[in-house]
């Protein structure tokens, strides 16, 4: 996966770099009065879908919601600060659940059944992040319009596991939350639709991640008691990657 991701990387670089040796007129239709391509004082609304969220789908639904997740897409604001320069707010959220409920038979000495245990359990977890970041887009008169950029990914992952058994007589509960913060780089390409403040086009990039997990939380209940504790010490680990999305703008004064 990650072989393929760097090739759709190397691939977007190359159409990047032919991008801006070839040249076409900007449409002379108005944003609502510099064209199709945005300049200073325009805004925009991205949103893009990347292969590790249809991955993650896919796995989601093949495993009944044990691996992968399902979510928003990448929505970002922009805005230009200049005719090249634009500025970006992203977000990002996607979650995982899973309900399982187990029955177990008891019986008595004579075979006979004498009562029945369930046992219930949730797993759930999330991911929520915030993406400030900005891009430079290169000459208007590129054929497709070309940038290069910049995002610093922030945000929290939280993940639950709660059992109950014999109808609520004994509850388990643990909590784990992260917190998350990183930097990336992007490059992409977008092609506006005919005279619409509309485009199209391919975003690729590479980010790494320092992820500050916390202690896990935990709650144990019975009819006799109802105790909250912590278990465990604080780590730190790194994650990094590349990933590809397919993006989708409007463009408005």
């Amino acid at each position: 996966m990650k072989k393929q991701l760097m090739m759709v990387v190397c691939l977007l670089a190359c159409v990047c770099a032919s991008a801006q040796i070839s040249t076409g007129e900007p449409n002379s239709s108005v944003i609502p009065r510099t064209g199709n391509r945005p300049q200073a004082g325009d805004w925009g609304l991205y949103l893009g879908g990347s292969v590790s969220q249809v991955m993650d789908l896919i796995d989601y639904v093949n495993s009944k919601g044990v691996e992968g997740y399902y979510g928003l897409p990448v929505i970002n604001l922009k805005y230009y600060s200049s005719d090249n320069l634009e500025w970006r707010m992203g977000f990002q959220f996607a979650a995982r659940t899973q309900n399982d409920k187990t029955i177990t038979p008891i019986f008595d000495a004579d075979g006979d059944l004498d009562e029945e245990k369930i046992s219930k359990s949730y797993n759930g977890s999330n991911y929520t992040r915030f993406l400030p970041g900005l891009a430079y887009h290169f000459s208007s008169s590129n054929l497709l319009d070309v940038y290069l950029g910049a995002q610093l990914p922030i945000g929290f992952n939280s993940e639950t596991k709660k059992t109950i058994l014999d109808d609520g007589d004994y509850e388990k509960y643990e909590h784990k939350g992260s917190f998350v913060v990183g930097a990336g780089i992007f490059m992409g390409l977008q092609m506006f639709i005919a005279d619409l403040p509309i485009a199209i086009g391919l975003e690729a990039g590479y980010s790494g991640h320092l992820v500050v997990e916390g202690a896990p939380s935990h709650r144990l209940k019975t009819e006799d008691f109802n105790q909250k504790y912590k278990n465990g010490t604080r780590s730190i680990r790194a994650d990094w990657g590349a990933d590809a999305a397919i993006t989708f703008s409007y463009y408005f004064h």
